[in-house]
């Protein structure tokens, strides 16, 4: 008899037991949701939140490849730098949608420009993907998708060259911005932008 009872019962008390682990299995999880979910956050996709404000344009550059053309100081060429100018040169990142606008005063000139567009977020990323993308490679030499590494403290956006895909800019544009005669050289120009934006009220250094 004693083997009967155990042959007998064996079975559902060892699913009982089976159960009782699960729902405990589950009940952990779903008391430490909100845990993992934080740290998940932590490697995710900076926000809007995370890098929304003005910034301004502490350099701005565009580098040929190859090494013989001179690098193009985009920022001293082409905007007003004069100190205490009404309108400097900024970087503005909405905090609510994903939109930006790169405004500056062109030198020798009143009219502020306002280049636009929206910005998707990476890991540690922002890219700025220009509306009008034929006219800033025009007017500053900048790819029509940016791509800048995020700095949170001073808040700060950075891009290097060697951290840039290779594109192309007009002889021209890139002539008149370089202040060096179009004769000899290609037609289009490949290169890579540099830059560097820090939130408004921390030092550029």
């Amino acid at each position: 008899m004693p083997g009967y009872w155990n042959a007998r019962w064996t079975g559902p008390v060892h699913r009982m037991n089976l159960l009782s682990g699960e729902l405990m299995r589950r009940f952990v999880l779903l008391l430490f949701a909100p845990l993992f979910a934080a740290c998940g956050d932590s490697t995710g996709p900076v926000t809007a939140e995370d890098v929304g404000g003005v910034y301004q344009v502490c350099s701005l550059a565009f580098t040929p490849g190859g090494g013989t053309l001179p690098t193009v100081n985009v920022r001293a060429a082409v905007m007003d730098t004069t100190p205490g100018s009404p309108n400097p040169a900024s970087l503005t990142l909405s905090t609510q949608v994903r939109d930006f606008e790169l405004a500056y005063t062109p030198r020798n000139d009143v009219l502020v420009r306002r280049p636009s567009g929206t910005y998707e977020a990476g890991r540690n990323t922002v890219t700025l993907a220009f509306t009008d993308a034929v006219q800033v490679a025009s007017t500053l030499l900048l790819p029509p998708r940016f791509r800048l590494e995020v700095q949170t403290s001073p808040k700060a956006f950075h891009a290097s060259p060697e951290n840039q895909d290779v594109y192309r800019v007009a002889r021209a544009d890139y002539a008149r911005l370089a202040g060096i005669s179009q004769t000899n050289l290609p037609e289009q120009i490949e290169g890579n932008a540099s830059a560097r934006f820090v939130i408004t009220g921390s030092p550029c250094s």
